[in-house]
């Protein structure tokens, strides 16, 4: 499945596009995006890149110190700084940085970031916060690269969209939203993949795809692993994450994303496998 399938589709926020012999023939780009939680998961997640071997990987929740392992995967690397967590949960000493990164397995043509929240205090480590004290303490990021293959150009964004609880929305995610989109209107033409922490309701979302097209097929409802959540054994938080799809890719007109799918049993979070094709 798609987000622009074969002949015409209707897709909210958007009007019908017909692909075409416009479209530019090229091997697609790959792309992996996933919420890594951290340094829990590597024994599954770096045999699986190694396997897939996208052509670009965003991930969430990564520790600076351990961008170097995807590095040595094959890929050159852009990290942006949100928090700081315990790399060893035993050890009160152990604060680390951690915020997002965008892998390539080509250099960049251009790399930037993006903080559009700041946090006024950046230097407690994060054990668990609440709502309020995050915004003391988490910067939200982006980072937004251009990458090359086969003579044809992709600007791809990634980002870990600001935290409510449960699902809702606040209004420092509208506000953070606002600053987000502003940013991205940068860029026309963009794909942008993440963990977005917003579900597919409400005004947030709305206010997503009326700029970019939903690319994550219907028929996932969740990408929480439930198996792999540290909640993932209460019934209720069971119930909850069966319809809690919170990851996802999205992109303007100008791609063909195509062959989604998704891959489970990595992380907390399942990731998304797309193709994407740059369109004339």
């Amino acid at each position: 499945m798609c987000c622009l399938c074969r002949g015409s589709v209707s897709v909210r926020g958007h009007v019908p596009h017909r692909i075409t012999a416009t479209t530019v023939r090229t091997m697609p780009l790959t792309l992996v995006t996933l919420n890594i939680e951290r340094n829990k998961h590597w024994e599954r997640i770096l045999p699986f890149l190694a396997r897939v071997a996208p052509d670009v990987v965003c991930l969430q929740e990564i520790f600076e110190r351990d961008v170097a392992k995807v590095e040595g995967l094959g890929y050159h690397a852009h990290y942006a700084h949100n928090l700081f967590h315990l790399y060893d949960p035993h050890d009160r000493a152990s604060g680390a940085s951690e915020g997002i990164a965008l892998f390539s397995r080509t250099p960049f043509l251009s790399s930037d970031t993006h903080y559009y929240y700041t946090a006024p205090e950046q230097q407690r480590v994060e054990v668990r916060l609440n709502p309020e004290e995050r915004r003391r303490y988490v910067n939200q990021s982006a980072v937004v690269a251009t990458v090359e293959k086969d003579g044809a150009t992709y600007t791809i964004a990634t980002t870990h969209f600001t935290h409510a609880p449960n699902g809702t929305e606040t209004p420092a995610q509208e506000k953070d939203l606002t600053n987000l989109l502003a940013y991205l209107a940068r860029y026309p033409s963009l794909v942008l993949a993440g963990d977005l922490n917003l579900q597919r309701r409400g005004r947030n979302y709305e206010r997503i795809v009326a700029r970019y097209i939903d690319c994550i097929p219907k028929q996932y409802r969740t990408s929480i692993d439930v198996a792999l959540h540290r909640a993932g054994k209460e019934p209720r938080a069971q119930k909850a994450f069966a319809r809690t799809l919170v990851d996802y890719i999205f992109c303007t007109h100008h791609y063909q994303v195509s062959n989604v799918r998704q891959k489970c049993g990595l992380s907390d979070h399942c990731a998304f496998i797309a193709d994407v094709v740059k369109r004339n």
